[in-house]
Parts: C-alpha cells; sequence; structure tokens
C-alpha cells in the first residue's frame, strides 16, 4: 500500500472514532438532561436509572444537583 493510501485509511479510522466518541458523548448528555426532568417531575431514582441506563450514583449526583 503506497504512503498516501496508508495516510488517508489512517485519518478516515480517526475521524470515525471521533464521530462515535462525539455521538456517544452526546447521547449520555441527552440522558443526563432527561434524567434531570424525570426527577424534577417527581419519578423515584430507581426508575431514572433503570430507564437513562444511567447508574444509581449518576442519578443520586443529579438529586444533589
Amino acid at each position: 500500500m503506497r504512503l498516501d493510501q496508508e495516510f488517508h485509511r489512517a485519518e478516515r479510522k480517526a475521524m470515525e472514532k471521533g464521530m462515535a466518541e462525539g455521538l456517544a458523548k452526546g447521547a449520555r448528555e441527552q440522558c443526563i438532561i432527561i434524567a434531570k426532568e424525570m426527577l424534577k417531575d417527581g419519578m423515584k431514582p430507581e426508575k431514572v436509572a433503570e430507564l437513562t441506563k444511567l447508574t444509581m450514583g449518576e442519578v443520586e449526583a443529579l438529586i444533589k444537583t
């Protein structure tokens, strides 16, 4: 494989990895926003954790903020 092809392949892999990480971060942030609203509406922390896939520790930290 030529050097320029190898460079473009590595560049593409890095970009795909960055995009996947960005999407995961955005999805997590959205779960946190939703969890805060659920807690504000009086939903039990256990149910919030179950529905958002956040840990109980993460939900409890949201309660304290």
